[in-house]
């Protein structure tokens, strides 16, 4: 009995041993297997409707990617799993799951068909012809004799009659006159309520102003951000592209301007990239290149600044503080 015990035991160790080896092997191939991307733009005409830009980010040796482009100022993505697009896989799926052989109609629905086709037929031949019974039975009614015109009302009929509502009218406009009065009268407190209201919001305002100069200015605001600066400068240092090959030819109306730009690209040659070639032309105005770059980075890096910048409590207080002015 203890022998089986230890049996059972044995292979639960060893099933969590090899389910805790491929967690590993999972996350190592997440976090250490780099993201390579690419990435070219091409301007040959003028204007800049005419730029021409591609790009691609993939993973686990191209197995998953993400595509897009740039051309006639219509940007496009799209993702791919083994070389194929979502949408490709998503056909594949369907075609697998109902079959790619559609399934031909048989004679006896096209005999229901036809059946359901001569009931509707059948049901709507009475309604037309009632339809017709009713517009020849409308026009061979006779018409209708005129009535009599009512007799006409006499001269003091009409004045009297018109007398009898004047009070109530008289009545109706003096209400309106005097509401009319109070509001004129209660104007100058409305618009001064109204200044009030503006004035406080106002000193609402400033009071708000004042408070959020006194957070950008606090020792923690600026370590939080000169921390945030440092880790950014560090991932765009690792992502750099590797490579940078291309030309580009530019040139402007004044030959001068062209030279100061010259001049100071030639400030920071020694950073450019060697393969980078840069022309300049004197004589017109002028802007085409071909640039292509390529390089990679790991998922690592970017884990080791979401912890370190997780671990600064500046940081986390700063987050804290604008969670809590939205709220």
């Amino acid at each position: 009995m203890i022998h089986i015990l230890f049996m059972i035991l044995k292979a639960l160790g060893i099933l969590l041993l090899v389910l805790l080896f491929l967690v590993l092997l999972i996350v190592c191939t997440v976090l250490f297997l780099p993201f390579c991307y690419r990435a070219q733009v091409l301007k040959e005409e003028e204007g800049f409707a005419c730029v021409k830009a591609s790009g691609r980010v993939s993973w686990l040796f191209g197995a998953v990617a993400l595509t897009a482009s740039y051309e006639e100022q219509k940007p496009e993505a799209q993702i791919l799993l083994f070389g194929a697009s979502l949408e490709t896989w998503k056909r594949r799926l369907k075609k697998i799951r109902r079959g790619e052989a559609s399934v031909p109609r048989t004679e006896e629905n096209e005999t229901e068909n036809a059946l359901e086709a001569e009931k509707t037929a059948e049901q709507k031949a009475p309604d037309q012809k009632e339809k017709q019974q009713k517009v020849t039975a409308q026009k061979e009614q006779p018409e209708q004799e005129q009535e009599p015109d009512a007799p006409k009302k006499s001269i003091l009929e009409r004045f009297f009659g018109r007398i009898e509502y004047l009070p109530e009218k008289l009545l109706n406009l003096a209400s309106r006159l005097l509401q009319t009065a109070f509001r004129l009268l209660e104007l100058p407190f409305r618009l001064l309520e109204k200044l009030e209201q503006k004035i406080q919001a106002g000193r609402r305002l400033k009071r708000k102003w004042e408070s959020v100069k006194k957070f950008f200015r606090s020792k923690m605001f600026r370590e939080a951000l000169l921390h945030a600066k440092k880790e950014v400068l560090y991932f765009l240092k690792k992502a750099a592209p590797k490579k940078v090959t291309g030309t580009v030819r530019f040139g402007f109306n004044d030959p001068a301007l062209t030279g100061e730009t010259l001049g100071i690209l030639g400030m920071i040659y020694g950073k450019l990239p060697k393969d980078l070639s840069i022309q300049p032309d004197f004589e017109q105005e002028i802007l085409q290149g071909d640039v292509r770059m390529k390089g990679s980075f790991q998922a690592v890096t970017a884990a080791g600044i979401a912890l370190r910048l997780f671990r600064d409590q500046n940081l986390r207080k700063t987050i804290r503080h604008f969670k809590h002015k939205e709220a």
